[in-house]
């Protein structure tokens, strides 16, 4: 869109804002000042480095430990579940925490299974990786 000269009116008086692209600029009617609406721009993260030897083993690492995260995070997300579930039964009945016990171990249990089910494709997402660095 090509630049054109504009006009503002801010109360009694008149601006010229020249040299303006609509998609850029917009202007605060209060001040008569222009406020840019672009937000700044995503940097692109940088390729990892590796050597030719030993890239494969560091990406099988990467792998791996994406899985020991996650595993971590679904032992959290269970206890906190587990927890949830325990003291809302506890509040709702007598000797509910009790009562309760193996319905909130359940559905702390499926939270669990649901988050580490993705570990296995984590570890051989690797595998391809792995074997290539011992045909070296």
């Amino acid at each position: 869109m090509a630049p054109r000269k504009r006009t503002v009116s801010v109360g009694e008086s008149e601006v010229v804002m020249s040299q303006m692209r609509d998609s850029d600029m917009s202007i605060n009617a209060a001040t008569a000042e222009p406020v840019s609406l672009e937000a700044p721009r995503k940097r692109k993260s940088k390729k990892k480095k590796y050597s030719r030897a030993l890239g494969s083993g560091q990406k099988v690492e990467v792998a791996v430990s994406r899985g020991a995260h996650r595993l971590a995070n679904a032992v959290n997300d269970a206890l906190s579940t587990w927890r949830k579930e325990r003291d809302r039964s506890s509040r709702n009945k007598r000797d509910g925490a009790i009562r309760d016990a193996m319905q909130n171990t359940g559905r702390a249990l499926s939270k669990f299974g649901r988050e580490a089910a993705r570990i296995p494709e984590d570890i051989t997402d690797a595998w391809p990786k792995l074997s290539k660095m011992f045909r070296r």
